[in-house]
């Protein structure tokens, strides 16, 4: 439940709060998308004081071609809203990186919807591509640079310079 304590939002267990735990997913997915973030800055701050981690991080980013995005991360809102969009000049797509709702891709054409439903467990196709790629069956996306690219996206919104 929000606000009450646990291990995700104890920063001696897990190092920060649920921007930490959750924005690498969408952050990292970004990347994986529009290539790596170049520039980036943001702001958090812990304002409603339930916890020990931040409840709230805002950030301005740049990825590759003077492609600009902002998001804000806010674990102490009313309620809850799982949303990324991506707006260009032909149209935008919307979706959620946890909720399963539909992907929404709006155009001058209208708007298309579509539903894919999650695998029943979750991480199993990511654990199937770190295993193949082990074993010399294939390459997986997600590596040790991704994931140390995505944290220096984070610390930088976290106001932690490197």
């Amino acid at each position: 439940m929000k606000g009450e304590p646990n291990w995700r939002v104890d920063p001696q267990i897990a190092g920060g709060g649920y921007f930490c735990d959750l924005a690498s997913h969408m952050l990292d997915f970004l990347q994986f998308c529009l290539g790596d973030i170049l520039e980036v800055t943001g702001f958090s701050s812990n304002q409603m004081k339930l916890y020990e981690a931040e409840d709230t991080v805002s950030g301005v980013f740049e990825f590759p071609g003077g492609v600009h995005g902002t998001g804000t991360w806010n674990f102490s809102a009313c309620c809850d809203l799982d949303q990324t969009e991506i707006v260009g000049e032909k149209g935008k797509i919307i979706f959620s990186t946890f909720d399963e709702n539909s992907i929404l891709l709006e155009n001058m054409k209208g708007t298309e919807e579509y539903h894919i439903k999650n695998p029943s467990h979750i991480q199993q196709p990511l654990i199937q591509q770190v295993v193949d790629s082990l074993l010399g069956k294939g390459e997986c996306p997600s590596t040790g640079r991704t994931g140390a690219r995505t944290s220096w996206v984070m610390d930088r919104m976290l106001g932690k310079s490197l």
